[in-house]
């Protein structure tokens, strides 16, 4: 694998670390892993922390997409000629 590719690959384990953990604090409404943290975790963000988050989400996912995208191409092999 060449710098590129672990440069993206370091990239793209740092994308899913910080999507899982902005997953995990997100409220949903009831009392699940958004308010393990003391409380309302979105509080933090102000009034409009649902659209914060929901952006950075969105964010987070396209870049998850683009960079498993880059590291297939990358990554992939050629066919044998025949």
């Amino acid at each position: 694998m060449n710098t590129i590719g672990v440069i993206l690959l370091v990239a793209f384990v740092i994308v899913c670390v910080l999507l899982v953990l902005l997953v995990l604090v997100q409220d949903d409404g009831q009392n699940g892993m958004g308010g393990l943290l003391g409380g309302r975790g979105t509080a933090a963000f102000g009034s409009h922390s649902a659209s914060v988050l929901t952006k950075a989400t969105i964010v987070l996912v396209v870049l998850f997409f683009v960079l498993a995208v880059f590291l297939a191409l990358i990554n992939k092999k050629e066919k044998p000629a025949e």
